[in-house]
């Protein structure tokens, strides 16, 4: 079973890539898959930061259900 990356560590991979990216040289096909994984890291941090918010209402005792 594969262990969930932090949200720490996955902004530092995202770092990473887009540094890469800015620096140049590379193919168009390691573009696309930088730029993939670069997608897949940013919806990865939105659920993991979602999850704190909601873990942060709930010690705040403002854990009412919210309509969407």
């Amino acid at each position: 079973m594969e262990q969930e990356t932090t949200y720490e560590q996955n902004v530092e991979r995202l770092a990473d890539l887009i540094g890469r990216l800015q620096a140049g040289g590379l193919t168009l096909n390691q573009v696309l898959s930088c730029f993939e994984e670069c997608v897949g890291l940013v919806k990865t941090c939105e659920t993991q930061l979602e999850r704190a918010s909601d873990q942060l209402r709930i010690l705040s005792g403002d854990g009412a259900a919210e309509t969407v």
